[in-house]
């Protein structure tokens, strides 16, 4: 039995064929196409032997040369699955019972442990992405409350010039049928993405 054309594979063929396309022309686009999320919470973890708690760092220029090398030019905060737990104002993760979110719940008290602003966006513009293109600042719509999303909002608003602050994403990946029981359609989505789209358009 064939396995079905998925949303991910249509899209996975797509930027092949525009990475094919775009070779063969030769032409010249937007360097913002070869943006990347950047994995940091798998590097969160607890040191067995030392009972550490081991973290990146945003300044360390050994990841920025690494960057710099392999051509990165833009960056997405705070990453896919991430986002859809994580309040970067507080810089907690706030986590909700859907699947994606599992592998969050055992971070989230190593969170609390770290110093604060090794992961907030601040830290993130001024270390990875200084010099890069502009963020894409991706909004916890998910685990967050309608509050929680308008304070990450006005939390970029009083900590980031508005010169970072070019595009909002609001969640990551709702198509996935891991999300179905929270997003079942596009008008469940529109309901909550809404009004925080509407909030950061005043804004910025």
């Amino acid at each position: 039995k064939p396995r079905p054309f998925t949303m991910e594979k249509r899209t996975s063929l797509f930027l092949l064929l525009l990475v094919v396309y775009c070779g063969a022309q030769e032409q010249k686009f937007n360097p913002m196409l070869f943006s990347s999320n950047f994995d940091w919470t798998d590097k969160l973890y607890k040191d067995k032997k030392t009972g550490q708690i081991l973290h990146l760092d945003f300044h360390s220029p050994t990841l920025i040369n690494a960057l710099n090398l392999i051509g990165v030019n833009g960056l997405r905060y705070p990453g896919g699955n991430p986002t859809n737990c994580w309040l970067w104002n507080e810089e907690i993760f706030k986590t909700h019972p859907c699947k994606f979110c599992e592998r969050f719940k055992t971070k989230a008290p190593l969170a609390k442990m770290i110093p604060k602003n090794t992961y907030s966006p601040p830290a993130f513009q001024h270390g990875l992405s200084k010099g890069r293109g502009p963020v894409m600042w991706d909004v916890n719509i998910l685990s967050a409350t309608q509050q929680e999303m308008f304070q990450l909002l006005h939390y970029l608003k009083n900590n980031l010039a508005d010169r970072d602050v070019k595009f909002l994403e609001l969640g990551n990946e709702y198509y996935l049928g891991d999300y179905a029981d929270c997003f079942p359609n596009a008008t469940s989505y529109l309901h909550k993405a809404h009004p925080v789209a509407s909030l950061g358009y005043s804004l910025w």
